[in-house]
């Protein structure tokens, strides 16, 4: 470009369209990371309620009381006592009176 052959006003209105066009430039750029952090910091908190919701459902599932202890049994008692008898009638290895 030369000076000569643009008049002041034509200089002005290039001037004038370029810095519209950086403008513009400039403020799509920011647009375009305004609406990247919104969805970044959008998906976050989605995540957390999400997470968090998952967590309340599963405190409030469906859990089966702990069954109760049964009752402890009454013992029958016998009505005489039996005489106590040996089991074997040979004697173990263990017994002190063994023939060799």
């Amino acid at each position: 470009m030369n000076n000569e052959e643009y008049s002041p006003d034509e200089i002005q209105q290039l001037i004038q369209n370029e810095v519209d066009k950086r403008v513009n430039e400039y403020v799509s750029i920011r647009k375009a990371q305004c609406e990247e952090g919104l969805l970044t910091e959008a998906t976050r908190l989605l995540d957390s309620i999400l997470i968090a919701e998952a967590r309340e459902m599963r405190d409030t599932l469906f859990q089966p009381a702990k069954p109760e202890r049964p009752e402890t049994p009454t013992f029958k008692k016998l009505d005489e006592d039996i005489p106590l008898k040996p089991l074997f009638e040979k004697r173990d290895s263990l017994s002190k009176k063994q023939p060799f």
